[in-house]
């Protein structure tokens, strides 16, 4: 399995833990929950250069297409969610870098 991480094609190097979380994040007037079309994904990396945080930084809030880890697999390969929501990028500056970087995804699966 190769582990690749990419957003909109462009692979990003530095994310090392990729995690789904499964919680609920609401509940419809019919009983479903948005855990039941929508999951939470985040990535996170220990360091990344400015740079690549700024690239990132530029696509927070949109529609991207994402390489990453199955929902259902994710000891297996890497497959390509499209119309991923980007809900968020943070980070804390030191220097020429960005420290304890972690992205927030919704994926609808």
């Amino acid at each position: 399995m190769a582990q690749l991480h990419a957003i909109n094609g462009t692979s990003i190097n530095y994310i090392g833990q990729p995690d789904w979380i499964d919680t609920p994040q609401g509940e419809f007037l019919n009983g479903e929950t948005l855990q039941s079309r929508w999951r939470g994904h985040t990535w996170a990396a220990n360091v990344m250069t400015e740079s690549e945080f700024n690239f990132l930084y530029a696509l927070e809030g949109q529609k991207v297409s994402l390489l990453t880890t199955k929902h259902n697999d994710r000891n297996g390969d890497y497959i390509t969610y499209y119309g991923v929501d980007f809900r968020q990028i943070t980070g804390t500056h030191d220097g020429p870098r960005f420290i304890d970087v972690q992205l927030n995804f919704m994926i609808r699966v």
